[in-house]
């Protein structure tokens, strides 16, 4: 019994020997299967990795190149930076400059103003002076005291009879062609012309010299083959003034008027150039447009309070409020009948002179002449061209006063 006991124990020994072997022969084919497999990836990782460390390489040499362009950038942009850091000190410098050069031109500003005060306040006195002279001289000549040759070669003035009163006047607009209409009226063989071409009667403190002086400005009456000569003035404030037409009316209240209306637009531009021309304008157009209202605020209205007052800001820097022309024309009408005054515009004067001219002479009752210089042209003057922008604006602002005045007048004039 023991030897079949150990027979079998041996026979199963042989057999788990045999399954031993049998499986692990299998396992170790897996095994060696596993392990090619596992070398072969092996050998791809290796090959990914040399390739990643290729990359890796030709990353870190455009990394590189990179890095020595963003440090070449970086000095350029420092030289820029340094450069308009530069340029803008200079700026600053040129700034600080500007900024003391206009706090001088300020300051002189102030020296000039106050320098036009003394010369007015000098020139009111020089008046008030002259008209104690002329008021000495006059009773001086009523005695007999002054020599009756001591005076020759000078006008009369006090002495009704040393002239004639205007037949016509020349109310305006500044700018508006008035001192070529006077000069071609001039060359009429019927017309006379005056001293000068604005007496200035009306508008100026002239006025209180009284009717003696005013007629010393103005020729006597006369004929020209046989036919009455006329004369009258050229003073472009008289129809802005708002004393000039109950004056006028009360002394010469038969007279013809004649006015110009120009594009009140191109009026204000022209009337600013002349000014600064004449250095009483110092600012900007489109300063000098905001700034009037300010300037010539109650100005008017201390006119018409105070008789003897003169007002320079009225007269000189009412640029767009000259344009108004509507309420200027209803105060002469007021005064005078509206067939003593005519109205011309302007644009059609300089276009067509000649035929204005025509025009003109009917209404002074003068007869066609041919003699006339219509080449004389107008006076032209050259300076920048208005801003499109202000050109814009100031047309709209124009545009309710136009209208207003080709309501009033039944007349269109295309502005």
């Amino acid at each position: 019994m023991r030897r079949g006991l150990g027979v079998r124990s041996a026979l199963e020994r042989v057999q788990s020997l045999w399954r031993f072997l049998r499986y692990g022969r299998r396992d170790l084919a897996r095994a060696r299967q596993h392990a090619q497999q596992t070398q072969l990836q092996l050998e791809e990782t290796r090959d990914e990795l040399r390739g990643t460390e290729r990359q890796n390489r030709r990353l870190s040499r455009r990394l590189e190149r990179k890095n020595q362009q963003l440090r070449q950038v970086k000095e350029r942009l420092g030289q820029k930076i340094k450069g308009q850091r530069e340029r803008l000190n200079d700026k600053n410098q040129q700034l600080a400059r500007s900024t003391r050069k206009i706090s001088r031109l300020r300051e002189q500003v102030t020296e000039l103003e106050n320098v036009r005060t003394q010369v007015a306040n000098q020139r009111k006195t020089l008046n008030d002076r002259s008209q104690e002279i002329e008021q000495l001289r006059m009773e001086l000549s009523v005695r007999g005291a002054i020599p009756s040759g001591e005076n020759q070669g000078q006008r009369v003035e006090g002495d009704q009879n040393s002239g004639s009163l205007p037949d016509f006047l020349i109310i305006g607009t500044q700018k508006g062609g008035t001192t070529l209409l006077y000069y071609l009226l001039c060359q009429h063989p019927q017309v006379e012309p005056a001293a000068e071409k604005e007496v200035h009667y009306f508008d100026t403190r002239k006025f209180q010299r009284g009717e003696g002086w005013y007629r010393s400005n103005f020729p006597p009456q006369s004929s020209e083959n046989g036919q009455k000569t006329i004369t009258g003035e050229a003073s472009p404030y008289y129809i802005y003034h708002p004393l000039v037409p109950k004056r006028a009316a009360s002394l010469i209240p038969n007279a013809k008027l004649i006015a110009l209306l120009r594009n009140p637009v191109d009026r204000a531009y022209s009337d600013y150039q002349s000014r600064l021309r004449e250095g009483i304008e110092v600012l900007s157009f489109e300063e000098a447009i905001e700034a009037e209202a300010e300037r010539i605020k109650g100005e008017k209205e201390r006119m018409l309070s105070e008789e003897g007052y003169f007002s320079p800001n009225h007269r000189r820097y009412s640029y767009l409020a000259r344009g108004v022309y509507v309420d200027q024309l209803e105060d002469w009408h007021e005064h005078f009948d509206r067939d003593q005054l005519l109205l011309l515009k302007s644009e059609d004067f300089f276009k067509d002179t000649r035929k204005m001219m025509g025009v003109v002479c009917d209404f002074l009752g003068l007869p066609e002449w041919e003699g006339g210089n219509f080449g004389q042209g107008r006076n032209r003057r050259r300076y920048e061209p208005m801003k499109p922008e202000t050109r814009a604006r100031l047309e709209r602002y124009f545009e309710p006063h136009n209208q207003r005045l080709y309501d009033y007048l039944g007349r269109d004039f295309g502005w």
